[in-house]
């Protein structure tokens, strides 16, 4: 009698446990699922402010604001004029006033 008790207590303490086992698989399938659609989101919600922003962002002097920024980065006054602007690949060669013979702009990798 006990022996057939210990058989019962270990089958249902097995199966119990792969209820468990199963549900918690569920679960964590159900959460990947979740924050898969959450980094979707997230992903298409930061292209939409983004295209908001675009839209919003007017330059005045975009010269002004290249030199600007390029002479921070130098550490010296550049105050740019533009020389040759190329279409293919993009880019920009301008002539500071300080120090450089000609600079060039692109958004292009060098490669």
């Amino acid at each position: 009698m006990d022996l057939i008790l210990a058989v019962v207590v270990v089958i249902a303490v097995i199966f119990f446990g792969a209820l468990i086992s199963a549900g918690n698989e569920r679960q964590r399938k159900a959460i990947d699922n979740l924050r898969e659609q959450v980094v979707l989101w997230a992903m298409q919600d930061l292209r939409n402010k983004r295209e908001k922003l675009a839209r919003d962002v007017k330059m005045d002097d975009p010269l002004g604001w290249l030199s600007k920024i390029a002479s921070q980065i130098v550490g010296t006054d550049l105050q740019l004029q533009v020389l040759e602007a190329f279409d293919d690949p993009p880019a920009l060669v301008c002539d500071p006033t300080t120090g450089f013979t000609k600079l060039l702009f692109t958004p292009v990798h060098p490669s």
